[in-house]
């Protein structure tokens, strides 16, 4: 969303190039970092079944989700100061 906000249209005769390069270079820099942009595939749980969403929660997996978005936050943060 920073991303947009930064780089996104002002109106709909904007070009969306800009914003859809950066977002592009943004999700290349969060998989070259962690291998995948899935939640499933970088947790190791289907979020969306309940038993295994539940050993998710008993796992504390989310300290392991924690470090994703943080690193989202500053990929992202790199990418606007560049410009």
């Amino acid at each position: 969303m920073a991303i947009s906000l930064k780089y996104g249209r002002n109106n709909t005769e904007d070009s969306t190039d800009k914003a859809y390069y950066y977002a592009q270079e943004f999700l290349e820099k969060f998989k070259a970092k962690f291998g995948s942009m899935s939640c499933f595939e970088l947790s190791g749980y289907d979020l969306g079944d309940e038993l295994e969403h539940q050993q998710f929660e008993r796992t504390n997996t989310i300290e392991k989700c924690n470090i994703y978005v943080s690193e989202a936050f500053n990929i992202a943060r790199e990418i606007i100061r560049e410009q």
